[in-house]
């Protein structure tokens, strides 16, 4: 294909900012062109019936029309909304194509298929043999999610913060600190975004006491943090830090000396990330419930930390920086949610097994059949009987191959992540929520809304706000 003229396009746009221009706009995404060319600007359009992609930026008198077919990817430039609100509990489904969206699962017959609810695209009924994984509860609305406006962040240095809060942003340009109370639960996950690329250490400090009065007999004084000596440095308080850069994870213990320094401890901690070629997307499961940390990247499980003596992060806040760096880094949004405490071996499971498994919150586990599952009762047959359960008890159900292996040890083996397959796919890929990925095609954007036709779901609707990316090629 021949892109001279949409690049002629591009350049008869660019030169036309004179004094005839718009004022500035907020710019929303950036498009990554064929050959590598990006151009960043609002999204106004996208069109199935023309096959043409509408974007304004700054320093254009007027909007332009590219192919789609030239776009490789629409990335936003800022942290995208959560899900609308819903009353309800909402479920985490990964189809077996590596598709992960939230549904409330409402119904389950092994003939009839899953049916499942949706606030913002309807309901919809899933053949059972598309599905890999439900995890019951674990796409609930966030407890927390940020940086947002009128969040009370609060930044070390305080005179001139080397760490910059916008919304949906984070940039640490030095070191220092930005510290939050992010409502961290007894057993929650953390989800955050950072560059994939090579890069220096951020360090994220999980259960902090920074935010707490630095004198405990005057509720009215200045934070821990404030009230640090070292302005220039990051300070984590009582807490687990966790340590990470785009190649390398490690865990710390930090706690406060008598005379107001911190104290690290090495926790025999150390991951190296997968080479997914993705955005580093890392989740942390902190349960002090159980007293363990658990570590994914980019849907991957690393493994997990179990503390043997005195839990150390007792607090709710989370504190953000880096000890030094020379380059500035930028992050993605901060979410915090509620977990069921439940380890698998896969953040997102690998579907290799012949049978299905059913997961209790206790963590116990069956392997079987899955019958049926409604609002009252969940019927699961195993070897030795056929079993009830009650629904709210269920933490995971994951569907088998419904194929014999002749090895034995197949249930336990994993050939292939479901983040190498979506590496390879070549059907579009939508990513929505910060943690949601559906596949599809014939995309059209009216009214800021996103419609597109899901090779399983058919069509489906997205409010647009709530879209962080699309993968064209």
């Amino acid at each position: 294909m021949n892109d001279r003229p949409i690049f002629s396009l591009l350049a008869f746009a660019l030169c036309s900012a004179t004094a005839f221009a718009q004022e500035p706009i907020q710019t929303e995404f950036t498009a990554t062109i064929k050959d590598g060319n990006t151009i960043k600007g609002d999204v106004l359009d996208i069109d199935a019936k023309t096959g043409t992609t509408r974007l304004r930026f700054e320093h254009a008198r007027n909007p332009i029309d590219l192919k789609t077919e030239s776009i490789l990817a629409l990335m936003r430039n800022s942290t995208s909304e959560p899900m609308e609100k819903s009353n309800r509990p909402t479920d985490l489904l990964l189809m077996r194509n590596g598709d992960r969206f939230p549904a409330k699962v409402a119904e389950i017959d092994k003939k009839d298929g899953t049916k499942i609810e949706t606030d913002y695209s309807g309901n919809y009924t899933l053949p059972t043999e598309s599905l890999q994984r439900i995890s019951f509860g674990l796409a609930n609305l966030p407890i927390f999610s940020g940086p947002r406006e009128g969040q009370e962040w609060v930044l070390l240095p305080q005179e001139d913060p080397t760490i910059e809060i916008k919304d949906g942003i984070i940039k640490i340009k030095s070191s220092g600190s930005a510290a939050i109370d992010a409502g961290l639960t007894d057993c929650s996950i953390i989800d955050f975004t950072m560059p994939a690329d090579r890069g220096p250490y951020i360090s994220l400090a999980l259960g902090s006491n920074a935010l707490e009065a630095s004198d405990k007999d005057d509720p009215d004084s200045p934070p821990q943090i404030l009230a640090y000596g070292e302005t220039n440095s990051y300070f984590t308080g009582n807490a687990y830090v966790v340590r990470t850069s785009s190649r390398t994870l490690t865990l710390q213990g930090a706690t406060m000396t008598p005379e107001g320094r911190v104290r690290y401890t090495d926790l025999g901690i150390r991951f190296s990330m997968p080479q997914t070629g993705l955005s580093r997307r890392l989740s942390i499961g902190f349960n002090r419930r159980d007293k363990v940390i658990a570590f994914w990247a980019d849907g991957e499980y690393l493994g997990k930390y179990v503390e043997n003596g005195d839990w150390i992060g007792m607090n709710s806040a989370i504190v953000i920086g880096a000890s030094s760096t020379k380059t500035e880094i930028t992050l993605g949004g901060i979410t915090v949610r509620e977990w069921n405490g439940v380890i698998s071996d896969e953040f997102a499971a690998k579907g290799m097994q012949s049978k299905d498994v059913l997961t209790l919150n206790t963590g116990e586990r069956f392997t079987g059949t899955l019958i049926s599952k409604n609002d009252s009762d969940v019927i699961f047959e195993t070897t030795l009987s056929k079993m009830t359960f009650t629904p709210t008890d269920i933490a995971t159900i994951d569907f088998g191959s419904g194929e014999e292996s002749p090895d034995p040890e197949a249930d336990e083996q994993a050939d292939e992540s479901i983040d190498d397959e979506e590496i390879e796919q070549d059907s579009p890929l939508v990513r929505f929520g910060g943690i949601y990925g559906l596949q599809g095609d014939e995309f059209q954007l009216t009214a800021e809304q996103l419609q597109f036709i899901h090779p399983v779901l058919g069509n489906v609707i997205l409010p647009f706000k709530v879209i962080d990316s699309i993968k064209f090629r």
